[in-house]
């Protein structure tokens, strides 16, 4: 098992030594971040959900925000998302989040599977 949780918590327990040391060298905390949203287009669709893991010291943190994007979510997106309408709607707005995300993300760098997507939304 790589991870362990503890009271919403995520603990590292490195099992791949390469993994660890190559966080390690950057010499500052990683976050792993992903984000989902209503649709691609940076002009009309909106932020569903930000989750990250942050990697620093030995310990590994887990945070996730679901958000309300003030705007249906298309069937197809709830489908593939699995975050319908409903969990959303008594969400926080992005703009109500933000500060807590980059207080999280700042001095970190920033690990993302569809970075080009996640960074441009992030931008907006």
């Amino acid at each position: 098992m790589l991870f362990e949780f503890k009271e919403n918590k995520m603990i590292v327990a490195f099992r791949w030594p390469l993994l660890e040391k190559a966080f390690l060298r950057f010499g500052m905390p990683v976050a792993v971040v992903d984000l989902e949203s209503t649709g691609g287009n940076l002009y009309e669709d909106r932020v569903t959900e930000v989750a990250l893991v942050k990697f620093g010291q030995g310990r590994a943190e887990r945070y996730e925000w679901l958000v309300n994007p003030q705007k249906p979510i298309p069937q197809f997106v709830a489908e593939l998302t699995g975050i319908s309408d409903g969990m959303v709607a008594d969400a926080p707005v992005f703009a109500e989040i933000a500060g807590g995300l980059f207080s999280v993300l700042k001095g970190c760098v920033l690990v993302a599977h569809n970075s080009r997507f996640d960074y441009t939304f992030f931008k907006a």
